[in-house]
């Protein structure tokens, strides 16, 4: 009785580690952030005309740019490549970061306002 009890303890201890290994975003109470929470060390201010920026350690990025000539990529490596998509002008775009496409290259956006999470 004692060792079945014992794996059902490991087993619920070892699946509640995993799910919060990758859960939310915690603000300063301890609550669970349910949307884009940028965080401002890492924000940047794109002003060059090509940028490739690796997301490995986000969640989510979201950018302003003031006029409709930015574009991005997402891409598997830090190799230029793939589609390009616009970015609408004077509005935040929010987008989550996919395990398989960990770099994001942002073209002509030198007046972009970068965040990421």
């Amino acid at each position: 009785m004692r060792l079945l009890f014992s794996i059902v303890f490991a087993v619920m201890l070892a699946a509640t580690a995993y799910a919060d290994r990758a859960g939310l975003t915690v603000d300063a109470y301890g609550v669970r952030v349910q949307g884009f929470a940028s965080n401002g060390a890492e924000d940047v201010n794109l002003t060059i005309a090509s940028r490739t920026i690796d997301m490995t350690n986000e969640v989510a990025w979201s950018i302003y740019v003031p006029d409709a000539n930015c574009k991005f990529r997402t891409m598997s490596t830090a190799t230029k490549q793939g589609l390009k998509r616009s970015v609408p002008a004077t509005t935040w775009m929010t987008r989550n970061v996919h395990p398989r496409s960990m770099f994001i290259n942002f073209s002509g956006c030198t007046s972009g306002e970068l965040q990421r999470q």
